[in-house]
C-alpha cells in the first residue's frame, strides 16, 4: 500500500504500508505507524491514470466531510495493475483505502 504526500514543488514523500505479523520498532530513518484499533474504512476501486485516482480521493473526502466522520490516518492506495507492465493508464487498477471513525 502507498501514500504520496506533496510537501513542495517536486518534493514527495512515500509512505507504505505493509501488512505484517508482529512488530516492528521505529528507527531514526523509519517510523512505524499503526492504524487504529476499531477504525472502519471507506473503499473503492478506481480504473485509470492519476487524474481519475485525484477525482475518487476528493470524491471521498467531499463524503467523509459530509457524512462528519473523522479521518484518523491518511488514505493509501493499492496498485493491483503493475504499471511497470501496463503503461496504458486506462488499465490501471486501484483500490483507495480511506480510513475514517464512525460517530
Amino acid at each position: 500500500m502507498i501514500t504520496l504526500v506533496n510537501k513542495t514543488e517536486g518534493k514527495h514523500i512515500t509512505m507504505i504500508g505493509l501488512s505484517i505479523d508482529g512488530e516492528i520498532p521505529s528507527t531514526n530513518e523509519f517510523v512505524i505507524k499503526l492504524m487504529p484499533p476499531h477504525g472502519k474504512m471507506y473503499i473503492t476501486e478506481v480504473i485509470g491514470g492519476q487524474s481519475t485516482i485525484d477525482k475518487a480521493y476528493q470524491s471521498l473526502h467531499n463524503y467523509q466531510v459530509d457524512s462528519k466522520n473523522p479521518m484518523p490516518a491518511l488514505p493509501f492506495e493499492l496498485l493491483i495493475t503493475n504499471r511497470l507492465k501496463v503503461a496504458d493508464t486506462s488499465q490501471w487498477k486501484t483500490r483507495i483505502y480511506f480510513p475514517v471513525m464512525k460517530i
